[in-house]
């Protein structure tokens, strides 16, 4: 009974841990100074040990099978409870647009008026663009330097940038 509860605190612990590490990214936990590897490793990883160890040990308590039969039933009904829940986590957590099984792209142009002087060699340090949505939504787009254009005393930068998780 000690060792399902055990097995399964274990096997929590670290499912909560690999879960955690995609989780976090589609609920846009910030990574700022470490802040995402803290809460993984000294909040989420303690608490699927803690929640692996009370689902292993009621599910020990409730079935009762002899032998080794026994404990694998119970064991698997424990994993399968620990796996549940990350499940309803990940059908909760924002998920990125598709269409045809492909990531979306947002194309737009720049239109950079003349008082505004451009950098002689624009890189990303001296142009670029962002996607603000609000605090823990900022993305960054993609400019085509190479591509400036200049029209009717405009610069005209193009961008794209695709609505996928963010690897900034």
């Amino acid at each position: 009974m000690i060792a399902i509860a055990f097995l399964t605190a274990i096997a929590g612990g670290i499912f909560s841990v690999v879960a955690s590490l995609y989780l976090t990214e589609l609920y846009h936990v910030s990574n700022f100074e470490g802040g995402r590897g803290m809460l993984i490793f000294f909040a989420l990883a303690p608490l699927g040990l803690i929640v692996g160890f009370i689902i292993g040990l009621v599910v020990a308590l409730r079935s009762r099978g002899a032998g080794f039969g026994g404990f694998a039933k119970a064991q698997g009904i424990a994993l399968g409870l620990a796996a549940v829940v990350s499940g309803i986590l990940y059908l909760a957590a924002d998920h990125p647009p598709k269409l045809d099984g492909k990531p979306l792209a947002l194309e737009f142009e720049l239109k950079i008026p003349p008082a505004l002087k451009l950098p002689v060699q624009p890189s990303v340090q001296t142009l670029h663009a962002s996607l603000y949505a609000d605090n823990r939504d900022n993305r960054y787009a993609l400019l085509d330097y190479d591509k400036i254009a200049s029209r009717d005393g405009y610069f005209f930068v193009p961008g794209k940038s695709v609505v996928a998780l963010a690897n900034f």
